[in-house]
């Protein structure tokens, strides 16, 4: 089973077109985990409707190694409250785990074209001349979807509890493990 494990602050606008999406995805098994921390919109009784909403404190790190331990699934998958999982999404990640046996690995999110200067800065502060990805180089943050085995997970202790990018350190000593 997959655990797709989203974490939540104030996404009131985003949250349930997401959820509502995700439910249509019929190719695996699912349980959908919203870990919250501490919105004061309507977040939280919407997502509530389609996932089961798991508390926490505020910080994405500490959001996602919460929902993580009370996921069921042997795979996790990160997403944001405002991405679009595209159908057959879920059957490549269990492909790459169970038959290709990777420990992980990450999806890129396609930015919309209001969303383009996101991208542009993402490109400006990976150095990157050339219009590729982070995801090029197996390496994903931001607003990629990070997908996990469960027990690699576990090993690397989670995310770390830090402000920033530590959906990036996460990826960094997942590659680093796979070497």
């Amino acid at each position: 089973m997959i655990s797709i494990i989203i974490p939540t602050y104030n996404e009131a606008d985003h949250i349930e077109r997401t959820l509502q999406d995700l439910l249509t995805l019929k190719e695996q098994p699912i349980e959908i985990l919203v870990a919250d921390g501490g919105s004061t919109d309507e977040t939280v009784a919407l997502a509530a409707k389609y996932a089961r909403v798991i508390y926490s404190g505020k910080g994405k790190g500490m959001q996602l190694n919460t929902a993580a331990k009370e996921a069921e699934g042997d795979i996790l998958f990160f997403v944001h409250a405002d991405m679009h999982i595209p159908h057959g999404a879920l059957t490549a990640i269990t492909k790459q785990i169970h038959v290709n046996d990777y420990d992980g690995g990450g999806f890129l999110n396609v930015f919309s074209e209001h969303n383009e200067k996101i991208k542009r800065l993402g490109r400006i502060m990976n150095l990157r001349i050339r219009n590729s990805e982070q995801s090029d180089r197996c390496i994903f943050y931001g607003d990629n979807g990070i997908f996990v085995r469960k027990t690699v997970f576990e090993r690397l202790n989670g995310f770390k509890d830090i402000p920033i990018m530590e959906d990036y350190d996460f990826s960094i000593r997942m590659k680093h493990l796979a070497q």
